[in-house]
Formats: C-alpha cells, structure tokens, sequence
C-alpha cells in the first residue's frame, strides 16, 4: 500500500509539473510571437556569441533588428548590452555592425557587464539614471519573456521584440534548428522558474499587502483586463496617439528641459501618479473631479484628435510648440473638433468616466516628440 501511496504522489507531482512547464512553455511562445512595439526611453540589445570570424548569427539578427527599431524612432538611445573584451566583446561587436547599418555612435551605449539578464536589466537602470520606465528589448524569440517578467519586477516596462530567423529549407537544417530551439525552451522554462522563485518571497508579502489595501479592487480589474485584452488596447491607443502628434510635428529642436510651464486643466486631488502601474507604464497623472467639470486646455495649441480609443475613452490631444503635446483622456463630451485652435479659456471637454477607469477623473498626458514624460516636471505649482 506505502508503494501505491508513493507511485500515487509521484504521478501528481509529474503531471503538476508537467502542466507548469506547458503554461510556462505558451507564455514563452506567446511573447515570442510579439509584433506590437510603441515608443520607449531606450532599445536594449541582448548579447550573443562572437566567432573568431566575427558576430555570430544570432548576434547579427539582433543588432539588425535594433538597428530597424531605432531608425523606426521608437528610442532615442541604444544600450548594447554582453559579456566578452577585446576583439570577442559582444558589446563592440554589435555596435560594429549598427555603425555599418547608419545609426550614429553617439545613439550607443555599451555595456560590457550584461553576462546574464539580470545584469544587463541592472546596467540599464544604472545607465537610465533610474529614469527610464520602458525599454524594447531586443533578443531571440525564447528569451525576451524571461526580459519581461524581471524587468517588471525592478519597475520596468520591457516590450517583447524577438529577432525572428529565417526559415531553412532543407529538412537536415530544419531539424537542427528544431533541436536547438527545444534544447533553449527547456533551458528558458527552468530559468523563468528559478527567477520567479528567488523573487517569490517578496512578491508574496507585495501581494498580500495589496490585498488588504482598499486598491486591492482596481488592481484585480487592472490585472483581468490586461489578461483579456484590454491592456494590448490601451498600447494600441497610446501608439495612435504618438502617430498622431508625430504627423504634426516639426523636427527635434529642443530638450524637454526648455519647455513652458503648463496650467493644471482641473483642480483636484491626483488619485495615481506617472510611472509603473500594476505591470505596465502610466504615461500619465489621474486627476479626481465629479462628473461633468469642463476641462481647460494646459497651453494653447491646436487639435490634432478629438475621438475615442480604447482604454482611453473619449479624449482631446492638443499639440503646442517645440513638439509638446498634451492628452486629455476618459472625458463625458468632447467640446472641439480636429484642426481647431484652442486658446486659454476654451474648455476642451468635461470630466466623465468613458474608456477604463473605475469613477470620474481626468487621464492627463504630457507627451515630447509623441513620448509620454511625467507631467510633474511641467505644471505649475498648486
């Protein structure tokens, strides 16, 4: 009977291990398969080996699709991140190669400390000055979801962008390659499952702490939305956005250190700050008012979209000068149209509770060159 007890608990503990890889093993394939990418502080590109010929084809693959990104302007700034020196550095190698493909060397940054992904995650804090809040990360298919979980947990917002292979034709090679991703999936797995348990302490007391907290409601909505959708809507919106106020503007003349102070649009209590929030970038502040206050323009500018999109609900973007723009979101009406000027007193729309929001606020944006930056910095003291 002890035997049957134990071949019993044996084969729970199999299947129960074996259903946690698979779960494990689609969430690896799903942000393999990520295709949406929005503007970001920084691209980061993950190391590769370097043959005594030079960049590896992994490495080469890479940095090519870094190089894309940043000529797409979706960063500013590129961290080429590995291990190595000399000759064999990944580093150099890779910025090698993005000097061949046009980007300027003073858009690279190299760190030669990136030996594993928690090294390279900590230089980009280190090199972002702890100011940067999302980053492309650039590697093979089967790693960028272990980039994104630990970004998350050091309050980073890491968007998948896995540097996709060129089929083979020949079944010999196709096979090979077939081998050597089941090889690196197995090794993906049992990685994601050592960093979730070194974390797993101290994202239990975070999450019980959460729930005994009153945002304990909005953070399982906010959680079940993202599981259903609704934060690839909300990333969407944020992406039209930026399209939109880039149409519009003239190019990069200044640093967002020079620009104009901003009116608050309302007043009232800010109920959620600009940064991370519940694993995603808020690229805004949340101002609380009741239903129906009209809202006025920050600056003077001009209506580059007036309409609704998801996760935003009915919203107003103004752009202004030196390629400031302004977003106000989760309005009742919208009180001005595309293409029309708006002056200081004129009222752009009214609070209401449209898009996802759990009441009636105001979702306020500040964007330069389309990027979302901390409105903080620019309003005027209360």
């Amino acid at each position: 009977m002890t035997l049957w007890w134990i071949a019993a608990a044996l084969a729970f503990a199999g299947a129960l291990l074996g259903g946690v890889a698979l779960v494990t093993l689609l969430r690896i394939r799903r942000a393999a398969r990520a295709t949406l990418v929005e503007p970001a502080d920084a691209i980061v590109g993950f190391g590769a080996a370097v043959w005594p010929s030079g960049p590896s084809p992994t490495l080469r693959r890479r940095t090519e699709h870094a190089a894309t990104l940043h000529a797409r302007g979706l960063a500013p700034v590129v961290v080429l991140s590995g291990g190595g020196s000399g000759r064999s550095s990944e580093p150099a190698a890779m910025a090698e190669v993005m000097r061949a493909l046009g980007v300027p060397g003073s858009a690279l940054l190299l760190d030669d400390t990136g030996l594993t992904t928690r090294a390279t995650l900590q230089a980009v804090q280190r090199l972002g000055e702890g100011r940067w809040r999302r980053i492309l990360a650039v590697s093979s298919p089967f790693h960028v979801f272990r980039i994104v979980e630990e970004s998350r947990r050091r309050g980073i917002e890491a968007l998948p962008c896995p540097a996709q292979r060129v089929r083979p034709h020949d079944r010999a090679s196709r096979l090979r390659l077939l081998l050597f991703d089941a090889r690196h999936y197995v090794r993906e797995i049992v990685a994601v499952w050592n960093y979730r348990l070194t974390a797993y302490g101290r994202d239990t007391l975070r999450l019980a702490w959460g729930a005994a907290t009153r945002s304990a409601r909005p953070k399982l909505t906010d959680r079940w939305r993202a599981f259903a959708g609704g934060a690839d809507g909300v990333r969407r919106a944020s992406i039209a956005i930026w399209s939109a106020i880039r149409s519009q503007a003239a190019p990069l003349e200044r640093t967002p250190a020079s620009l104009p102070r901003l009116r608050w649009p309302v007043a009232g209590r800010v109920g959620s700050t600009f940064g991370m929030r519940h694993g995603r970038l808020h690229e805004g502040i949340d101002i609380a008012q009741p239903l129906g206050t009209p809202v006025r323009c920050a600056l003077p500018g001009t209506v580059v979209l007036a309409s609704e999109l998801p996760g935003y609900g009915k919203l107003v973007v103004l752009a202004h000068a030196q390629q400031l723009a302004t977003v106000y979101a989760h309005l009742a009406t919208i009180d001005v149209a595309t293409g029309e000027r708006v002056e200081d007193t004129r009222h752009v729309g009214t609070i209401g509770t449209t898009g996802h929001t759990a009441g009636p606020h105001l979702h306020f944006e500040v964007r330069f060159d389309g990027t979302a930056i901390d409105p903080a910095v620019l309003l005027e003291s209360r």
